[in-house]
């Protein structure tokens, strides 16, 4: 991956099959390399094996809290926990609630930034142009903070 993210590996984690045929349509037509996780335990290895620069990450999956187990293991995990991930979920729209407001406007604590550390937060349905725009932005934050820890 460049500066500017192109050429990045991106791993989509979500249990619903057209999720993921269209952010891999959307990801790959961007020149994007796509990897595939319908589950946490799946996401776990995959993340583990790919080398990936970013995670797309569903909230609910077999679980409730299914995406929220995986995002805390993984950044717990030393080989992991530098990847941006961005969770994509219908959860605030179905279910009222606002848990990705901290993403979306800025975790300004250390507390807050424990509660959600993701790059960015996006409510299903997205748009193909929102999530490349989004994916294109965390990728590019990303590569700018490791540049200054280099």
């Amino acid at each position: 991956m460049d500066e500017n993210g192109d050429g990045a590996r991106i791993l989509v984690v979500d249990d619903d099959p057209d999720f993921l045929e269209f952010a891999t349509t959307v990801l790959e037509g961007a020149g994007y390399e796509v990897g595939l996780a319908p589950n946490e335990n799946e996401a776990d290895w995959e993340a583990r094996e790919g080398a990936f620069d970013l995670i797309l990450l569903d909230v609910m999956m077999d679980k409730l809290d299914s995406g929220f187990q995986f995002l805390w293991k993984m950044k717990r995990d030393d080989r992991m926990k530098s990847v941006p991930v961005i969770m994509v979920t219908a959860v605030d729209r179905e279910m009222k609630m606002n848990f990705g407001c901290h993403a979306r406007k800025g975790a300004q604590t250390d507390e807050e930034r424990a509660y959600l550390p993701v790059a960015d937060y996006i409510v299903k349905p997205v748009a193909a142009e929102e999530l490349l725009a989004r994916v294109k932005t965390a990728l590019i934050e990303c590569a700018r903070e490791a540049s200054r820890h280099d």
